[in-house]
């Protein structure tokens, strides 16, 4: 059966993508001033889609409490794997066949190498250099995977806003006080997903004012203590609550229609934009080309590899690994 469309996350998510576009796009771009600070923003849209995630995943669960572990695995594998892995090939091939006359590849001090991809080892282990930890704007593959690895055996506890509260602070002062000694991008960002799920919870039970009060009470802690991050997280989980305490939202067919094409598309140009910048962009930046062009090139490359990559080669490869298993 056909999930019921979700409008609200549907604008979310394509609200966070575009975020995480901005921002990449202003450092490209190099804007400076007022202009900067608004596309540097953009960085927070990660939180974003990590709260989605959480949200959705939860949601999942709840609805259909009998789902099957193995099953729910498979589908956030051929959901997210395929393109990731055609990422790193891509990269695999290009720096060590195609550019080992341009660039040369930094030293991994562990002598892991492509293992921290192959394997997603990135989102523990820690690299100085951006080539071992964040090759091709991946470094949330690995975030998103271990969740989505934890997430039937602890969500499937949660059945009251009792249980998901306690789970939520549960993770985020463990993970804060790992931080301390030791800091990698999954402890960093595990919290967000589950303060996803209590969100959901506090929505079914028809609870949001109680929600509100907490979310922004939260807001206002972190803004005092200066943890702007954990700030805008408890922002963007006020804002989700909020689109979806909005029993339907109707908009023209038309504009569905365009919501519907670009959500679908939404995480094909996450992945994909970061190979455009990375592999062209910066390239062409190393070699002088005039900003605008730059700009230009920048969006019209990002949309034309989206839907390339999107139709003839992510899409098709799903649908091949959906029939086999």
């Amino acid at each position: 059966m056909a999930e019921k469309r979700n409008t609200s996350i549907q604008l979310l998510r394509i609200c966070a993508c575009a975020m995480v576009f901005i921002v990449h796009f202003g450092q490209r771009v190099g804007f400076s001033g007022v202009l900067k600070n608004f596309t540097d923003f953009g960085q927070f849209g990660v939180q974003l889609f990590f709260l989605i995630s959480g949200f959705l995943a939860y949601k999942t669960f709840f609805e259909n409490p009998n789902t099957n572990i193995w099953k729910y695995y498979k589908k956030r594998m051929v959901a997210i794997l395929p393109l990731y892995y055609l990422v790193i090939i891509y990269y695999f091939i290009s720096e060590n066949v195609l550019n080992c006359f341009v660039d040369v590849i930094p030293a991994d001090q562990l002598g892991i190498g492509w293992l921290r991809y192959v394997f997603l080892l990135n989102g523990f282990i820690n690299s100085e250099t951006y080539f071992w930890s964040n090759l091709g704007i991946t470094w949330t593959i690995p975030v998103f995977m271990f969740f989505y690895l934890i997430a039937p055996w602890i969500l499937r506890k949660v059945k009251s806003i009792i249980s998901a509260c306690s789970i939520w602070f549960l993770v985020f002062v463990t993970t804060q006080i790992i931080n301390v000694f030791y800091t990698c991008t999954i402890i960093s960002n595990l919290h967000v997903f589950f303060l996803g799920a209590v969100i959901y919870v506090f929505l079914h039970e028809k609870r949001e004012k109680i929600a509100f009060i907490f979310l922004l009470l939260a807001s206002i802690c972190m803004i005092i203590l200066g943890e702007f991050k954990n700030a805008y997280t408890f922002i963007f989980a006020c804002l989700i609550l909020s689109l979806n305490s909005i029993d339907n939202i109707c908009l023209p067919k038309w504009l569905q229609n365009l919501v519907d094409t670009i959500d679908k598309y939404s995480y094909t140009l996450y992945l994909t934009h970061g190979v455009v910048f990375c592999s062209v962009i910066d390239r062409l930046n190393a070699l002088g080309v005039s900003k605008i062009l730059i700009a230009i090139l920048a969006v019209l490359g990002t949309v034309v590899a989206t839907w390339l990559v999107g139709k003839y080669i992510e899409k098709p490869i799903q649908k091949f690994l959906k029939n086999i298993l």
